[in-house]
């Protein structure tokens, strides 16, 4: 921090004096500090992203469950799936193991319902979000956390289309250049 010379004796009034050198010296850059309202929004979808994760663990594992009792659960959405297991005649045991799970992921729904209205009235509140709804390729279900959006690919990576720019997709070890390449090398060097 001491960007000139060493100080023996550290106090805030020179800590305070050392940053503003600093800054002239352009030894710090400006770092970018979300708005209130912004950091709110984002808050609002991270609980909303770990409440989705939850519910799709329990999905998971109450399908695993069922499986190994050999019970297929149709397919179809998360929102469905509690109507889809209670369709399901299953023995006393069996039902027993899995209604906690069962309980839990009623109040996640709920919870779920809850935190995305919200988030669509943060939404419809936000002129950015209208702005990009109005896009005849994004449309009106744009997401609040699109407002964000800082690079021109970045919304493609937000849904899952494609890597970052500093993450390069590398081939899958049973893609055909791969297998050519292991077929290549001698039996010796595959290892």
């Amino acid at each position: 921090m001491y960007a000139t010379r060493t100080r023996k004796v550290k106090t805030d009034r020179r800590d305070a004096r050392a940053l503003a050198e600093a800054c002239l010296l352009g030894a710090y850059r400006p770092a970018h500090r979300l708005s209130d309202p912004q950091r709110h929004v984002r808050a609002r979808l991270l609980v909303r992203d770990a409440i989705v994760r939850t519910r799709t663990r329990y999905i998971s594992l109450i399908r695993a469950l069922l499986r190994q009792h050999g019970y297929r659960m149709p397919s179809g959405r998360a929102e469905g799936f509690l109507g889809r297991v209670r369709a399901v005649a299953l023995p006393g045991p069996l039902r027993s193991q899995i209604a906690p799970l069962l309980a839990v992921m009623r109040h996640l729904n709920r919870q779920l319902t809850y935190s995305d209205a919200t988030i669509e009235h943060l939404a419809v509140q936000d002129p950015r979000v209208q702005r990009l709804r109005s896009v005849p390729s994004v449309g009106p279900g744009a997401h609040p956390g699109f407002s964000e959006v800082r690079w021109v690919g970045e919304r493609e990576c937000y849904r899952g289309r494609r890597p970052g720019p500093l993450r390069r997709r590398r081939p899958h070890p049973s893609t055909p250049l791969l297998r050519r390449r292991a077929a290549s090398l001698a039996p010796d060097e595959r290892e």
